[in-house]
């Protein structure tokens, strides 16, 4: 497995726990600025240490 595939199923995993904790009840109590940082914070930071790794 190459290196964007690597990081594509970490990316996807992070995204499945995101949208599990969401969906469930004490999720629905999250307010969707906070899922959106969290989601910035999965890409910015994960494509940010696999650059310093790979250097695209």
């Amino acid at each position: 497995m190459g290196i964007y595939e690597k990081l594509k199923s970490k990316i996807l995993e992070k995204f499945a726990d995101i949208k599990r904790r969401h969906e469930s009840n004490r999720g629905k109590a999250r307010d969707a600025s906070r899922v959106d940082r969290e989601v910035n914070e999965i890409i910015h930071n994960d494509l940010e240490s696999d650059n310093r790794i790979c250097d695209w």
